[in-house]
């Protein structure tokens, strides 16, 4: 009679054994998961000596190699598990950026299946078409730079599979503002890059898609050599398409302080402001003007 308190029915075994079974399946996910990322980060560790040092920038547009990474939820089951049995201070990667080798590049690629929490990518000079369809199938990914990168065209159509897309620089690549103006429309895009050639290639059809973007920079060439130049008649043009809840940010462009004051005047609703000289910013330096869309 004293151990009747222990028995139990082969129902209520089976349906404890299956709520475990569910709840060990849930951690596994994650504990494995984790292991493949590793496994990545370790074969790109290995590459390393490849490429430059990380401390130094060997050229303009260039900036060291990092990941960017975020802690797993403390509470988490997963987390305890992978304290406990494979770091004790793990780390999701949410961010991939910086310059590398051509073979670095090749294995990121390889792997991006392996970094289920990435959710900005910044794209290396070896970077393509190809593996832009690769990229295209990270379910997170929110922030996107392609600038330098040797795309065209052709790239466009794979970010119909990015839709939690909300920045998008594609200045100082081979993207041609009509492409842009046919790309797939982003449904979350808050920011975007353009260059002074793909603002006035595309002209009006262009900005007339991204009326739904809060804020759009336009990047002009450092010196007034490049071929197309984003001046006063462009934002003629630009200015008639603008709503008042978008930012349009002018860098390195041809307008004139006169006409942007008069265009200003003439539409006091819109907001247009446009940046001097050669301070803080030239694509490719980690302080682009794509990580201060985020804190917009």
């Amino acid at each position: 009679m004293k151990w009747r308190f222990f028995q139990f029915r082969l129902r209520t075994l089976f349906l404890f054994t299956m709520a475990l079974a569910i709840f060990m399946s849930w951690v596994c996910i994650d504990v494995r998961a984790y292991i493949k990322q590793e496994e990545a980060r370790e074969r790109f560790d290995a590459l390393e000596s490849t490429a430059f040092d990380k401390e130094w920038s060997p050229a303009p547009g260039m900036y060291p190699w990092s990941f960017f990474e975020e802690p797993l939820p403390p509470g988490a089951p997963s987390t305890w598990v992978i304290k406990w049995l494979i770091d004790p201070d793990p780390q999701w990667i949410t961010g991939i950026g910086g310059s590398l080798s051509e073979e670095q590049s090749r294995v990121i690629i390889e792997d991006i299946d392996r970094f289920p929490h990435l959710t900005s990518f910044t794209a290396s000079g070896f970077f393509d078409e190809a593996d832009m369809l690769a990229l295209a199938g990270v379910a997170r990914l929110d922030s996107l730079d392609l600038r330098r990168a040797p795309i065209t065209d052709e790239a466009i159509s794979a970010l119909a599979d990015c839709p939690s897309l909300r920045y998008l620089d594609v200045s100082e690549t081979a993207i041609t503002g009509a492409g842009l103006a046919e790309a797939p429309q982003l449904p979350v895009l808050d920011g975007i890059v353009l260059s002074s050639r793909q603002a006035v290639e595309g002209g009006r059809p262009l900005f007339e898609r991204l009326v739904p973007v809060q804020t759009i920079l336009v990047i002009g060439e450092p010196v007034d050599t490049g071929p197309v130049q984003f001046d006063d008649d462009a934002l003629d043009v630009v200015g008639k398409v603008l709503r008042p809840t978008q930012r349009l940010i002018l860098k390195l462009t041809r307008v004139t302080s006169e006409h942007l004051g008069a265009v200003k005047a003439e539409n006091p609703e819109l907001t247009i402001e446009r940046k001097l000289g050669f301070p803080h910013y030239y694509p490719g330096y980690p302080d682009s003007e794509i990580w201060i869309l985020r804190d917009l």
